[in-house]
């Protein structure tokens, strides 16, 4: 599916208006926007650059404006970039009355420096509002602009709610549904204006009106709904918060809510939110209080970690929270009021609110070193809930994780954990978390910022893990190409030593003995013990998976015999165990490659063999998280990935062309991360398509720090 249309944005806006915690569309950034208007602007040739500079020197304000933009984008034919002189026609062209120039130089005011101009809020608010007053669809991109940048205080401008309403009364005024549901918004909650219940009303009703009269809105729906069926998750939110409430459609209420299940379920924290917010308060027509449900959801909502950068208005006391601390306030006032009757339920409730472990250093950590190896020692007191995971993360990305197994009490309530660290050169920011025995609720943290200054000459080395398995105990299982798959990847690898890489350890394993549980943990571990932080590790996997609803992901090896449930989870690696093995390894830069299928608990041979596919696209967007890692999957968690094509799975033959130049955009001899990741995207579902007359969407989500390929 191409890039969303202006219209399912719009429906997506609608929602986010009124069914969410936060306003989820936002309008374009000033960088965004400048380089827009300085790609609208084919570079001429001499002769027209020559046309332009005489109608310039004219007088011309459009031909001031146009060779404005050509000098801040940069000339190539006279190799020229000259931020001074397109500030000056710029200038020009804005006191003649150019809208362009003065929507370009606002912008420039906003962002300051990186486009050679000083800061300056309040000019550029002069600009921007003299055009705004045009009304056309650019203006309505800057009033929405200005309006989210005062209401959350970014680029600098300083938060100002008196500001973001006179920008979102503006487009109120126009008639424009972000602002008639943004003021309704304001006046409920007195921010910018003074409180105002009836002016809320009437403008949350005004909202209602335009909806159901807004051009295109049937098309909208119809692109969403098409987005939720392939497996976007984002979709399925909006579409749910649309049927509960009755927004552009008509109301159904258990659509509504097998929506936003089905989406939390994947592992969208913001539907897991509203069902808890739903059930807590009864507010929706037909749906009655159960504070049992509530406390189920309100605790998926808390373990999501996509709703960091959300903050709540609450409409009692005016306080801004996070949505985490307006969550727990929220399951501590059901606590306190006794209203969570099922036992199993309480238990989650209660481990939340555990304390977390104490952290403190053992020694003081030094703000730089001159050597190879740093030891950074920590002091872990047990508060009274046990010690779960310790984990150590470098600039944001986890480079190892030591488990559980201090849940006990004992006469050592303190232990030490010492960790060693190869840091490359630079500086780093260095966070060590503990959580309690159960992995939930608060987390203690202690972060540093180090500097290291060793010198010693180091190439980054490759290290994978590449796995094939076509033959399990149970022969019903039996794939054809995986093997091939796993040799083709170890050659590509291969290739890449003495380029950009030294080598590392890259292991092959294809064989039963070589596929086995203990034979895939030791191989990775062998990995975690010889990689550096600057090194880069790759994993690979060709195989069988399957997802249960209630236990999550699992990885089959080939010690798989019995169908039972319990009998595959006992000889298969499932996905919390997985995304550890790969935290565990202190590399910044990792890809993972998954073409694994989804056997859904039933064996069927003639799927099977001729088929893979991924059952849940929860379980990948969490170990994207937990593990900094790249990840690539063959499908979608609703369809099938093909087998033989090529020799091939159809992903991994994608995968191969790739590596061999075919998604070397920019021509460098290199493909990067976000190449392989768009021509994977985009090959894919044509190739399948043509071959197997099919629908196969891969997965494909760049995380942590990017990583390159020589083309081989």
């Amino acid at each position: 599916m191409g890039w969303p249309s202006k219209k399912y944005w719009m429906v997506c806006t609608f929602c986010a208006i009124f069914g969410s915690a936060t306003t989820v569309y936002s309008a374009p950034t000033p960088e965004s926007t400048i380089m827009k208007k300085m790609s609208d602007y084919n570079k001429p040739n001499l002769e027209k650059f020559g046309f332009l500079m005489r109608l310039s020197d004219a007088g011309n304000a459009d031909a001031m404006a146009v060779l404005g933009l050509m000098y801040l984008n940069g000339i190539d034919f006279l190799s020229v970039r000259d931020v001074n002189k397109a500030k000056k026609l710029l200038m020009q062209a804005h006191k003649s009355g150019n809208q362009s120039a003065t929507k370009v130089l606002g912008m420039m005011y906003i962002v300051g420096d990186s486009f050679g101009v000083e800061k300056d809020v309040k000019k550029a608010n002069e600009m921007l509002l003299k055009f705004a007053d045009t009304g056309d669809e650019e203006a309505i991109e800057i009033i929405l602009w200005m309006g989210e940048a005062y209401l959350n205080g970014s680029y600098g401008i300083g938060q100002d709610f008196t500001e973001a309403f006179k920008w979102f009364k503006k487009l109120a005024d126009l008639g424009r549904i972000e602002g008639t549901g943004q003021v309704s918004k304001m006046y409920a909650l007195g921010q910018g204006v003074e409180k105002n219940p009836e002016q809320a009303v009437f403008w949350r009703n005004k909202t209602f009106s335009a909806a159901k009269n807004i051009e295109g809105a049937d098309e909208g729906v119809r692109q969403l709904t098409a987005a939720s069926e392939s497996g976007d998750t984002h979709s399925t939110y909006y579409l749910g918060i649309m049927y509960l409430n009755g927004i552009v459609v008509n109301q159904d209420v258990k659509k509504g809510l097998d929506l936003l299940s089905k989406s939390a379920q994947a592992g969208y924290g913001l539907s897991a939110w509203m069902l808890g917010s739903v059930y807590e308060n009864g507010s929706v027509e037909n749906i009655k209080q159960d504070s049992n449900r509530s406390a189920y959801w309100y605790i998926r909502a808390l373990n999501a970690k996509d709703l960091n950068h959300i903050d709540i208005t609450s409409t009692s006391d005016g306080k801004t929270r996070t949505i985490q601390d307006t969550t727990r306030l929220r399951l501590d006032n059901l606590l306190a009021e006794n209203k969570i009757t099922d036992s199993a339920i309480l238990l989650e409730v209660r481990a939340i609110f555990k304390p977390s472990p104490r952290l403190t250093w053992a020694t003081l950590p030094t703000s730089s070193f001159n050597q190879e190896t740093l030891q950074l020692a920590v002091n872990i007191k047990d508060s009274g809930s046990g010690i779960g995971n310790i984990r150590l993360l470098v600039n944001g990305v986890a480079v190892d994780q030591q488990g559980r197994g201090l849940g006990r009490k004992d006469s050592k309530p303190t232990e030490q954990r010492t960790f060693s660290l190869k840091l490359p050169q630079g500086t780093h920011k260095i966070t060590i978390e503990a959580y309690n025995a159960e992995n939930l609720g608060e987390v203690a943290k202690l972060e540093t910022t180090i500097t290291s200054t060793y010198q010693k000459p180091y190439k980054p080395r490759l290290h994978a893990v590449v796995i094939g398995i076509d033959q399990y105990k149970n022969s019903q299982l039996k794939l054809n190409y995986a093997v091939s798959d796993a040799n083709a990847i170890y050659a590509s690898l291969n290739k890449q030593i003495g380029g950009l890489y030294d080598a590392g350890s890259i292991t092959l394993l294809t064989t039963p003995a070589q596929t086995s549980k203990q034979a895939i943990q030791e191989a990775i571990n062998q990995v975690k013990q010889n990689a550096q932080l600057a090194d880069v590790f790759v994993l690979y996997v060709a195989g069988h998976g399957v997802s249960y609803p209630d236990d999550g992901y699992y990885m089959l090896t080939s010690d798989v015999l019995q169908p039972s449930q319990d009998r595959i989870k006992a000889t298969s690696i499932p996905a919390e165990e997985l995304q550890s093995l790969i935290a565990q390894v202190p590399t910044q830069k990792k890809l993972v490659l998954l073409d694994t299928c989804n056997s859904g608990g039933a064996f069927s041979a003639d799927k099977l063999i001729a088929s893979r596919g991924m059952g849940d696209q929860g379980m990948i967007d969490r170990m994207k998280r937990k593990s900094g890692a790249t990840i690539l999957m063959a499908s979608e968690s609703t369809e099938q990935a093909r087998e033989g094509y090529k020799g091939h799975g159809l992903f991994t033959y994608t995968v191969l062309q790739a590596f061999a130049g075919q998604s070397d955009y920019d021509k460098d001899g290199y493909v990067d991360s976000d190449e392989i990741k768009k021509y994977v995207e985009n090959t894919v579902p044509v190739l399948a398509e043509q071959q197997f007359k099919t629908v196969q969407t891969p997965f494909a989500s760049v995380s942590g720090q990017g990583l390159s390929f020589k083309v081989n």
